[in-house]
Parts: C-alpha cells; structure tokens; sequence
C-alpha cells in the first residue's frame, strides 16, 4: 500500500490511532489489536501491541521515503465521529484532559527519532457532546451559556496547551489543530 501512495506522487501520510492503543490494561499488559483480523495482509505482525503495530506501519511508511502526520483521531477504537462516540472533545467522565495532554507528549517522543514523522495533529474534529450539550468553541466565553441550556468547552485553551505537551515529547514537531464542530 506505502509503494502505491508513492506512486500515485503523494509525500505524506496522515496516520490515525486511537489513544487507547497507549495505554495499558490493568495487568500491565500492552494494549492489544482490537481484531487480529485486521493484520491477515501482514501476518508478521500477528502477536504485536497495536501499538508494536502502529510502530511497524511507521517504519514502513517512513521506510519508503513519505512523511508522516500522527492523527489522534478517537480515545478508544472504533468509529469515528458522532456527538455520542465518546471523543467529541479532548476528556470525558472516564478520561481526562491530563491524560489527553500526558499522551500527545507520549507520542511526540516516541517518534521525534524519525525525522520524517513531521507533526502530530492533536485532536480529531472537536464536536458537540450529545449527552451534556457541551459545544467546543474556539475562545468560549465565561458565564454565557448556563442560562441557555449548553456548556462551552474552550477549544482554544486546550489546543495551546496541547501544543505544549507536543513539544515536551518532540520541540521540532509541526501541531496541527482542527477547527471545531466538523
């Protein structure tokens, strides 16, 4: 596939993953491939983390002389965007913004060896949270919106200080940060 998007004369590659793939279950045991289904093409990698995995489809891209953007696209696998899949914004009741932050520097480190893993875009398509009505808003103003029947979060803020924590991983690292509601 890496020879083919070179062939067809694109540089680069925005590469997606699922913050989950980092973290570790409770035993201390690397978080697995959601389905070993999905490495049939690649039955070497069979056994690996998903994150050993990411690392490997790195290396290939890399490998073949193509530039590479980490996408942090979703907190757990799965499909991605809707205002109820759990990565609308960058924490929830189950994950918090400082483990957003902790893993984006976690990743810019990982790969700040690899010089042609260009940038990290820190956060898929902020949207509107279905259960709470929180709306991500570039510069939210205080004290506006109780009254009104929805919450907003400060996409501002939150992409300044992921910048940050990409640049404690990887100084040199390019931040990309996507507009919000889509």
């Amino acid at each position: 596939i890496v020879k083919t998007v070179k062939y067809m004369g694109f540089n680069s590659i925005r590469l997606s993953y699922a913050e989950a793939m980092i973290t570790h279950s409770g035993i201390g045991a690397a978080a697995p491939v959601p389905n070993n289904h999905l490495l049939d093409a690649n039955p070497k990698w069979k056994g690996l983390s998903a994150l050993e995995v990411f690392d490997a489809v790195v290396e290939a891209i890399t490998d073949e002389g193509l530039l590479v953007v980490l996408s942090r696209r979703m907190w757990q696998t799965g499909w991605c965007c809707s205002g109820s899949d759990g990565s609308e914004v960058w924490y929830n009741e189950n994950y918090t913004m400082e483990d957003w932050l902790n893993s984006l520097t976690f990743m810019a480190s990982r790969y700040r060896k690899n010089k042609r893993v260009i940038g990290i875009d820190i956060f898929n398509e902020p949207r509107v949270v279905d259960g709470d009505g929180t709306i991500p808003w570039w510069g939210a103003p205080l004290g506006v919106t109780g009254s009104l029947g929805y919450r907003l979060a400060d996409w501002r803020v939150a992409a300044a200080q992921g910048a940050v924590y990409v640049w404690k991983g990887d100084p040199n690292a390019l931040v990309i940060v996507e507009g919000q509601l889509y």
